[in-house]
C-alpha cells in the first residue's frame, strides 16, 4: 500500500455523514481521479453514467455562454457528491451547464450501475442520497432568491428617471396642459405613443407615465432603434443600403423576440430579446417609425394577444409588457401600410409641441437649467441678463428643450463670474442648418455674382 493510497483511504474514512456501505464501496469500487484547476469534472451531455465524491479541492457548478464569462451558481467543497441528478432523471446534463474544478482536485467515482445496487440493498445510503439532494434544493432556493432580489435593485436602478434622462425638465407647459391626457394614458394600461420632434423631452413624458401606471412597473427599458445592441449580439439598425432588407427583418425580430439556434454539435443556444426583458415592466422603443412594418405588425399583434415566439422556435410563451413608443413623425405623415403600429396607436398618442410654439416657458426652462447645470458643475450659481434671455426667447430653437439645456450648459461653462453675458451664449448652428439650408448658388442670378471679377466689390 502505497502512502498515496493510504491518503486515499484516509480521505474517504474522513467521510462521515457517508454510511460505512458507501464507504466501504468506495474503498473497493471506486476509481480515484484527480482534476487540474480548469477541468471540466462534469460537462454539458453528460449521461449519468458516474456518481462521485470531492475528496480535496472546490468545484463550482457553471453555466457557460458563448463570448461571456462563465456564471458560478454553486460551489462543491470536500465530501459533496455530483452527478445524482443525471442518475436519477436519466437525462443527461443540460446544454451550457458543466462542474468546473476551481482548483486542483480529487475525486473518488463509481460507476451507476454499482450505485445503483447498493441504493436497492441499503436504506441508509438512500437515505443519505435524499439528504444531499434537499441540501442542494435548500441552496438553490436561497440563490434563487438572491438572484431575484440583485434582479430587482438593478431594476429599480436601471429604471430610474435620473439615471435614464438626466438632461431633462419637464416644462410649465406640460405639468399644466398635457397632465392630464398623461394620467388617462397611464391609467389605461393601453400602449402610448409619444410624437414631436427631436429633443422635446418625448422620453421624459414616457417615464411619467410608466410612474404614474399602477401597472407594468417591475422594470423600465429604453430601446434606442437608432444605436441599438441586441441582447449578446451588436446589430445593424436601422436597415442601411448595403444591408439586405430581409437581413434588417430577421435583426429587428431577434430583437424584440430573441431567437434559438442549434449548432452543428448538437449545442443549442437561446438568446432572449426585449419583449422577455421586459416582461411584467414597460418597454420604451424610441424612434419607432424606424422599425420595419412587418414587425410593427409583429409587436401589434403580440401587445393585443400576449404571445409571442422566438425566432427559430415553435415553442410559444406568454408575455405581459407595456409599450410605450416615441416617434418624430406628425401625426398627418403617418401612413397605414408604412407604420402599421404607429397608425393602430394614433387614437391613443399624445403630441409635444416644439418650444419655438411655447416661448412663454423659455425663461423659466433656463432658469432652471442654470441652476441644475451650476450644481452639476460645481460653479456659484449664476443668473441671465436680460439681453441674454431677449437672445433665447428670439432664437428658434431646432433641438428644441435638450438644445436650451446644452446651450445653457455651455454657457456656464465658458461663463465668467455669476452671470450668463449674451456672448456666453453659442447656438448649435449645425443642427438648424441642417433643417432648413438653402444653397444659393442653385440661383443663376446669385451665382454669377460670386463668379463675378468684380465681387466681393
Amino acid at each position: 500500500m502505497t502512502s498515496e493510497t493510504k491518503t486515499t483511504q484516509e480521505q474517504i474514512a474522513s467521510l462521515n455523514h457517508l454510511p460505512a456501505e458507501l464507504k466501504e464501496l468506495l474503498e473497493t469500487n471506486g476509481i480515484l481521479r484527480d482534476y487540474c484547476a480548469g477541468d471540466m469534472i462534469i460537462a454539458a451531455g453528460d449521461r449519468g453514467d458516474r456518481i462521485g465524491f470531492l475528496l480535496s479541492g472546490r468545484a463550482s457548478i457553471v453555466l457557460r455562454d458563448e463570448g461571456y464569462p462563465d456564471v458560478s451558481i454553486e460551489r462543491l467543497g470536500a465530501g459533496a457528491s455530483f452527478g445524482e441528478i443525471s442518475f436519477l432523471t436519466g437525462l443527461p446534463s443540460p446544454p451550457n451547464w458543466g462542474l468546473l474544478a476551481e482548483t486542483s482536485c480529487r475525486a473518488v467515482e463509481i460507476d451507476s450501475p454499482v450505485y445503483q445496487d447498493l441504493l436497492a440493498h441499503s436504506p441508509a445510503v438512500a437515505a443519505t442520497l435524499m439528504k444531499h439532494l434537499a441540501r442542494k434544493v435548500i441552496r438553490l432556493d436561497h440563490s434563487i432568491f438572491e438572484t431575484k432580489r440583485k434582479k430587482r435593485a438593478l431594476q429599480t436602478l436601471i429604471s430610474g428617471e435620473s439615471a435614464t434622462f438626466p438632461e431633462y425638465i419637464v416644462g410649465n407647459y406640460v405639468r399644466r396642459r398635457l397632465a392630464d391626457r398623461i394620467e388617462e394614458l397611464a391609467l389605461s394600461r393601453k400602449p402610448v405613443l409619444i410624437m414631436g420632434e427631436t429633443g422635446v423631452g418625448r422620453e421624459m413624458i414616457a417615464h411619467t407615465i410608466f410612474k404614474t401606471a399602477r401597472q407594468s412597473k417591475q422594470v423600465f427599458l429604453l430601446v434606442d432603434i437608432l444605436r441599438i445592441q441586441n441582447p449578446g449580439d451588436a446589430l445593424r439598425i436601422p436597415p442601411h443600403e448595403s444591408i439586405p432588407i430581409e437581413q434588417s427583418r430577421e435583426e429587428q425580430l431577434r430583437l424584440f423576440f430573441g431567437y434559438e439556434e442549434t449548432a452543428p454539435d448538437g449545442s443549442r443556444t437561446e438568446k432572449p430579446g426585449y419583449l422577455e426583458l421586459t416582461d411584467g415592466g414597460t418597454l420604451l422603443i424610441r424612434g419607432i417609425e424606424h422599425v420595419l412594418p412587418q414587425v410593427q405588425e409583429q409587436l401589434l399583434q403580440v401587445i393585443e394577444s400576449g404571445i409571442f415566439q422566438r425566432q427559430g422556435s415553435k415553442v410559444k410563451h406568454s408575455v405581459k409588457v407595456r409599450l410605450l413608443c416615441t416617434s418624430k413623425l406628425a401625426p398627418k405623415d403617418v401612413d397605414e401600410a408604412t407604420h402599421p403600429l404607429i397608425n393602430a396607436l394614433l387614437y391613443h398618442s399624445i403630441v409635444i409641441p416644439p418650444l419655438r410654439e411655447r416661448r412663454r416657458e423659455i425663461p423659466d426652462l433656463a432658469s432652471q437649467y442654470l441652476r441644475r447645470h451650476c450644481r452639476h458643475l460645481n460653479k456659484l450659481e449664476a443668473r441671465l441678463l436680460p439681453a441674454t434671455m431677449k437672445i433665447l426667447l428670439a432664437y428658434s430653437w431646432p433641438g428644441n428643450d435638450l438644445e436650451l439645456s446644452n446651450t445653457i450648459k455651455r454657457a456656464v461653462i465658458v461663463s465668467e463670474g455669476s452671470v450668463i453675458r449674451p456672448q456666453d451664449i453659442s447656438f448649435d448652428l449645425g443642427r438648424a442648418e441642417g433643417a432648413g439650408k438653402v444653397n444659393l448658388l442653385r440661383f443663376a442670378p446669385t451665382r454669377q455674382m460670386f463668379l463675378s471679377p468684380l465681387f466681393p466689390a
